[in-house]
């Protein structure tokens, strides 16, 4: 029976994210979370982080969970322990991983591996999961394989350049796929491997890359990004108005819209009571790309790009001194956005980089995207285009996120809520 220790540290919690620069912790002030506060500790190059996580519609999946990695390394161990007798519900293994967060009320993000174990509510142990059962070629063989055929080393953690590993049934076998970024453009270039999960055999390997305008994909390196919005030209603009909203006071308060069509871009500037919001988009495409400002000194805070309203490749956040605080990855799936324009190009005859050849209504909101990532119980995530054959009819096309596998094509009848 395990417990966690939280005694010592539980007045050491906070609701600010940490990185590591330098090799050494730092508290990212500027960045907090609503929904759960962490401790962190450095000790060497071994980062330790506990994170209380409530849940305020569930009480039972609050929960505390710890990790421990190396600061280099792809590895982690995660221990998931009940927030109200603090003995231990869950621990794993996990191998590369997708989001800053180690736990998703109750589910750690990343591939999990080697032997999982549950524990009932008195701490003893009910279940024990191989998560390699489908797989006699391990990771540790995929990781020698990789680094001496090409030259890659998947154990290393590469923040800037994440690399991702998933493993799936496709095509009557267990598959490895390896995907590397191969570029820090925030929308750039990336090889995916395929290996069998048996025999170690390479099935594919591919690059897949995006024409994108060069004003919405910026490559930083370690170190500072310098970006700011230059506030008093915008404000001085005929482009420029005013809003009047209840401010968090519950005072009235006017605040800045800016709307104007450069070209053919369009730039749109929305003030909110704590940031300033940039969005860059080419007329007739599908990509726009997302900046938030500090308003204390108008620094860039945030950045990413859009594919039809989701968020895509990677996304960087900064302090406000313009230090390189995260890069996050928002690609959890193997079946890559390139991948799934070239599919509706070559298999349906669908352009997805036109708008003007998809459909933008939604029955329920008005103006939607026309291609939706949503996540299923039966598939996982998966993505969903939507073309107009009518006036009152679409065709609602979904796609497999993991696999590329073509789910359903159907035709839907429009309906509308008064």
């Amino acid at each position: 029976m395990e417990k966690l220790n939280i005694d010592s540290i539980k007045n050491k919690f906070s609701v600010n994210r940490h990185y590591i620069k330098n090799g050494k912790l730092c508290e990212a002030k500027n960045f907090s979370s609503t929904s759960l506060k962490e401790y962190n500790e450095l000790k060497k190059d071994t980062l330790i982080t506990i994170e209380e996580n409530r849940n305020p519609y569930y009480k039972g999946l609050s929960t505390y969970t710890k990790a421990v990695r190396n600061i280099n390394s792809n590895f982690r161990s995660v221990k998931i322990y009940n927030i109200n007798t603090l003995l231990l519900k869950r621990e794993a293994t996990y191998f590369s991983y997708f989001d800053y967060y180690l736990n998703n009320y109750g589910g750690a993000k990343g591939l999990e591996i080697g032997i999982s174990k549950e524990y009932d509510e008195n701490g003893v142990l009910i279940k024990e999961i191989d998560n390699d059962k489908n797989y006699p070629f391990p990771i540790n063989m995929l990781i020698e394989k990789v680094k001496t055929d090409y030259n890659i080393d998947l154990s290393v953690y590469n923040e800037e350049k994440p690399i991702l590993v998933w493993r799936f049934y496709e095509n009557s076998r267990w598959v490895y796929c390896v995907r590397i970024f191969l570029s820090t453009d925030l929308i750039g270039p990336k090889r995916f491997i395929k290996l069998d999960g048996v025999t170690g055999e390479v099935i594919s390997d591919k690059v897949v890359s995006l024409s994108v305008d060069t004003s919405i994909n910026t490559n930083t390196k370690a170190g500072k990004r310098i970006e700011k919005l230059d506030i008093e030209s915008i404000k001085n603009s005929k482009f420029a108005k005013y809003r009047k909203v209840i401010g968090s006071s519950g005072d009235h308060i006017y605040l800045l819209e800016y709307k104007e069509l450069i070209n053919d871009t369009l730039i749109i500037i929305n003030e909110y009571e704590d940031i300033y919001k940039k969005t860059t988009q080419k007329m007739n495409s599908p990509f726009s790309n997302n900046k938030v400002y500090y308003k204390s000194n108008y620094q860039l805070k945030s950045e990413a790009n859009e594919f039809y309203g989701f968020t895509i490749g990677l996304g960087r956040i900064y302090e406000e001194d313009g230090s390189l605080i995260q890069v996050r990855n928002y690609e959890e799936y193997p079946f890559s956005i390139e991948m799934l324009i070239e599919k509706m190009k070559n298999e349906y005859n669908i352009d997805l980089l036109n708008i003007e050849n998809v459909i933008l209504g939604d029955a329920y909101s008005g103006i939607s995207p026309s291609v939706s990532y949503i996540y299923t119980n039966d598939f996982g995530w998966i993505y969903e285009v939507r073309v107009a054959k009518s006036f009152f009819f679409r065709r609602a096309i979904k796609i497999n996120g993991t696999t590329g596998e073509l789910i359903s094509d159907e035709d839907n009848i429009y309906t509308w809520k008064k």
